[in-house]
Parts: C-alpha cells; structure tokens; sequence
C-alpha cells in the first residue's frame, strides 16, 4: 500500500477486497497488537443500515469453531464497522487455482460447511452469499465462514458488483433479492461442483448479465475420478426452483454421508477383486511358461539333435522345472505370509471366504488437536418450554476412511453470565467413516441457560470399512 489507512484503533495491513461503498481489510490494533479483519461499510441509506444493525446483533451469537467470530460492531456516521477476529490460512479461492483436492478432503470441507450453516440456519441466519472468497482454509484443513448476511444485503442492494461471487450465489438473490437458507444449499452445490471438476460454475460469455448457468455437464462427465451418486446430489443442490432443492442442510448432509459409505464399501470391494484377479492372471502366467517349457524340451527331443543323449534333455528339463517351481514357491509363500497363521506343529493354512475374513485392527488413542481435527461436535437446540431444554448433540467423523470408537463428549449448561451449572458426559460407542451420531437430552434449566460440548477423547480404529 502507497499511503497507510488508519481508522479508530486499527491500522490496515492489507487490503483484501474494495467495492464502491465497502471494503474488506486485514487489520492491527494499534495498542493491544491484535490481528483483525475488518468490513467497512458506508451505508448507502437508512433502510440498509438499519437491516446491518440488526443484522450485527445476530452475527454476534454466531459462535461456532467453523464460524469466525466477531468481536464488535462500530457505527460512525453512516460507516459501520464489522470487526472480526482475523482468520488463519487462505482462501478456498485461492487454493481453488493452485491445487486439486483429493475426494476425502473435499468430503471434510463439505462436513464442515454443514455444520457450520446448520447452527446459522437454526439461529434463523442465512449466508446468502457463499462462495470461496469467503471461506478460508488453515494448513490443518479446518475452515473458518466469513462475513454472514451482508454482502448478501449488499447484492441485494446493487452495491456489489464481484462476478465471481455471482458464480455461487443463488438465482433467486440475483433475479429478486431474496437469500434464505435455500439459497446456501445452492451455494454449497455450486461450491461442490467446483472442488470435484476444478470448474466454476459460471457462463463466462454472460458475465455481463450476471447469468448463471443452469445446464452444467454432470461432475462425473467432467472428471472420471468423480463419483457418480455426487450428480444426483448437485441436481437437487443447484435447482433452479428453492422448492426442489434440500430443505435442509441436516437432509444434504445425510444424503451425501449414505451414498459416500456405499462408495466407499464398493470401491473396496472392487480392490478386492481387482487384486485377485491379478493373482489369478499371475498363475495363468506361470502356466503358460510351464507349458512352453515342456513344449520346447519335446520339440528338442523329437525334431532336434537325435544324437543327444536322453539324460541331457532330461537334466535340463529338470533343472527349468526347478526354476519355474522356486519361483512359484516364492509367490506362493509370498501370498501366505499375507494370511493369518495358525498355531501347532502341523499347521495349515486352509482358503477362507472372503466375507468371513476379518482383518486386523489397531488402533491409536486420541485427544486434545488431534481428536479436533477428526472429529466435529455440534449442539442444536430443538425445544424450550418453561425451564425445560431439549436439545440434540451431535458428533460428526471427519475421517472418510477410518472409524471412530468410544467417543467421549463433554455436555456443558452454562448461566446467562456463563457459570458453569452442571456438565454430562456422553459416550458414542462407534462413528463409521465419514458417519454421525445423535443424542436427544432434555434438562431442567434456568432461562436464558446455554449449552456448550466439546470432545474429550475417542480411538481411531485403523480398518477400513
């Protein structure tokens, strides 16, 4: 930057994105070396800061680990200041043009997102305006959403003008100003479609008119490492209709978290047969080789040097048939050492089917950042009558590959000044991969009480399902 901007306490370090009337920067407070980002908005009329005022109250109750979190709100003529706590990575943007995420890394984020809107759409907030330029990703693969409900206010007030984010934002916000939590399914599909092709879903030669494309080539057809249940799931996403698509993110989530463990379950199955069939090919090999063998000793006997002697050709012929049989005992052995063995002086190793064959399992003890990396846990309220909540918690495997056991969460009920009331521990006995777990409680509490969980503590189980 040429010149430094400076505005109440925080001097700019960075500029991250400038419109008209708001900008969007990276900040430091100037006594208490805090890091920042902060929107600037100057409010184009009274009814739009009015909504932004309203709308700075509810984003303050956003307080979820995938959330960032804003620490104040300032409002100084007609400028208003959202304040955030600055996030940590890049964003998905970025990432977007300088790699290819793998299948279970874009499944992750998907998780993520999820639960994240799940608490804004419960809290009666909606995005509006997803897109990659708003979601940042730290080197652990954890994600932070920015900026909830105003740019969203803004498009919908003419007051931003960014062609990328139209490629993701909902046609019914582009066509009549209208963003609900519909409008962030649809923007979760277009975000899908992007991850899984590397494509974003906008017409190019329509920019000008803001025209979304509405007859994308299905992801599977685009890219052959996608899987085909992710077409059906980007239809529904990406109707134009709100009516047709998800009525929740809870249904996407489960759709998308079923047809991924029959993926999963099929490819495995496929290794499987894959793998002996290659075994099978390997002694068909060898059979032939067995065969020339012999063909090429008879040929030599009969149609070659007559004066030979016989126990020549038959010491040959024995010592390619000791080659061929070492190497047969070598695959052989090979095979069985991959088997389980058992115990006694006359053992034997007898071929099993393959659906009672059980492999073995470790696994390994975590806690602290690791569990936090494997693991999300959520709280939705359900119902609060009198002094009575109920409430669900829900855990979620971020690991599309490995099983969570013996999962431990903490429950925590807090007053309205945030004292601790009472806790609860609950304990999920299993999570298959990529999987969730639910329970239902109900309590008798204070009002205005709350509800706080987090992991203590589970194994990951090294098999694979």
């Amino acid at each position: 930057m040429d010149t430094q901007i400076e505005f109440l306490n925080y001097t700019v370090t960075e500029i991250l994105e400038e419109e008209r009337t708001w900008s969007i920067y990276r900040a430091r407070h100037r006594h208490l070396e805090r890091k920042v980002q902060v929107v600037v908005v100057q409010s184009p009329n009274k009814e739009v800061s009015t909504q932004l005022k309203t709308l700075a109250a509810q984003l303050f109750k956003l307080q979820h680990p995938y959330i960032a979190t804003l620490l104040d709100f300032v409002e100084v003529g007609n400028i208003l200041y959202f304040i955030y706590r600055d996030v940590e990575g890049h964003p998905l943007s970025a990432l977007l043009k300088a790699k290819e995420f793998k299948l279970q890394e874009i499944q992750t984020i998907l998780l993520q997102l999820l639960h994240a809107l799940a608490h804004a759409h419960q809290l009666g907030l909606a995005h509006g305006a997803l897109s990659p330029e708003y979601i940042f990703l730290d080197a652990r693969g954890s994600l932070k959403i920015l900026h909830f409900g105003y740019i969203a206010r803004l498009l919908k007030a003419g007051e931003a003008r960014h062609p990328d984010t139209y490629a993701y934002v909902a046609p019914e916000l582009v066509q009549h100003g209208i963003a609900d939590k519909r409008s962030d399914i649809y923007s979760i599909g277009a975000i899908l479609y992007h991850l899984l092709t590397g494509q974003a879903p906008i017409d190019e030669k329509n920019l000008d008119i803001l025209k979304i494309r509405q007859n994308l080539p299905a992801p599977s057809s685009v890219s052959a490492r996608v899987p085909a249940f992710f077409d059906s799931i980007l239809q529904k996403c990406m109707a134009e209709n709100p009516a047709l698509r998800y009525a929740g993110v809870e249904e996407l989530e489960d759709e998308l978290v079923r047809e991924w463990n029959v993926w999963l379950r099929t490819q495995n199955k496929d290794e499987g047969s894959r793998s002996r069939s290659l075994l099978a090919g390997f002694w068909t090999l060898v059979a032939l080789a067995v065969a020339a063998s012999i063909w090429i000793i008879v040929q030599e006997l009969f149609a070659g040097d007559s004066s030979r002697p016989l126990e020549e050709a038959a010491a040959q012929e024995q010592q390619e048939a000791s080659t061929e049989n070492q190497a047969i005992s070598e695959n052989t052995q090979a095979e069985v050492n991959t088997q389980p063995r058992a115990e006694g002086p006359n053992e034997e190793i007898e071929e099993t089917n393959e659906a009672n064959e059980e492999p073995a399992v470790s696994t390994t003890l975590l806690t602290g950042t690791q569990l936090q990396e494997q693991l999300l846990v959520d709280n939705l309220y359900l119902s609060s009558q009198g002094g009575l909540l109920e409430h669900k918690v829900k855990a979620v495997n971020l690991n599309t590959l490995q099983a969570l056991q013996n999962v431990e969460i903490e429950v925590r009920y807090l007053d309205n000044t945030g004292e601790l009331i009472t806790s609860e521990r609950i304990v999920f006995e299993s999570i298959a991969p990529g999987g969730k777990a639910e329970k239902v409680m109900k309590k008798e509490l204070p009002r205005e009480a709350t509800v706080e969980v987090r992991p203590l503590k589970a194994t990951l189980s090294t098999e694979t399902l």
